[in-house]
């Protein structure tokens, strides 16, 4: 039985090095130094521009890039990871980004990730000060979550604030196509149904919808 089990890890761990990028993988687990109860994979054709000053902790748990949902099912998506100077992500638990799946962070911005949970394929984050995202949160394809307009909206001569963070809280459902707007809160069990447009705080355990999203229901659960 101990003979099968060894046997058991040992194939497993050849199929996984075999679909991964190892030199790069080695690279970067060296370079952060990440600890020994830690998982970290990049698969093949994963974009990764890192700058010399940004920070990347994974505190525990598996930190995978471009994987691929099943065997098979691969597309000509590439996930890109982008971190500009003193910018940190920092992963508290298990946290895969899909295939076409996207994050950038701006300089100084830090994005917390706490944990299983993964980043769907074509969904993105753009973070240009600081995005939080809950434990057990699942995001679906197309999603976009971003904490700045970018641009400055002027009025009266006065610049109105562009960049406010973002933070949703644990085991929320974020449906296909939705777009999270910078200074949102989410809270804890809340669903965003899917195409909605979130502008505004979203209380705890409350489904939403539309554009601009607005609650449908309150007192939910899901699973």
């Amino acid at each position: 039985m101990l003979l099968e089990n060894i046997k058991t890890k040992i194939i497993k761990r050849f199929v996984i090095s075999s679909r991964i990028d190892n030199f790069r993988t080695l690279f970067y687990r060296l370079k952060y130094k990440f600890p020994r109860n830690t998982s970290f994979h990049i698969y093949p054709n994963a974009i990764l521009i890192v700058a010399k000053t940004a920070t990347l902790e994974l505190i525990n748990g598996r930190f995978s890039i471009n994987r691929v949902w099943l065997k098979g099912l691969q597309k000509k998506y590439h996930s890109e990871l982008i971190m500009s100077e003193g910018s940190l992500l920092r992963i508290e638990g298990d946290f895969s980004m899909y295939q076409g799946a996207s994050i950038f962070i701006d300089i100084g911005a830090s994005l917390i990730i706490k944990g299983r949970l993964c980043l769907n394929t074509n969904s993105y984050i753009r973070c240009h000060q600081r995005i939080e995202i809950g434990f057990d949160t699942y995001i679906s394809g197309n999603v976009t979550i971003r904490d700045s307009d970018l641009h400055f909206i002027i009025e009266n001569g006065i610049k109105k604030n562009n960049t406010k963070p973002v933070n949703i809280g644990n085991h929320v459902w974020i449906g296909e196509n939705v777009t999270i707007l910078k200074g949102v809160n989410i809270g804890d069990g809340a669903v965003i149904a899917s195409n909605a447009i979130v502008t505004k705080t979203v209380l705890a355990r409350t489904l939403v919808a539309g554009n601009p999203a607005k609650v449908i229901r309150e007192n939910i659960d899901w699973e």
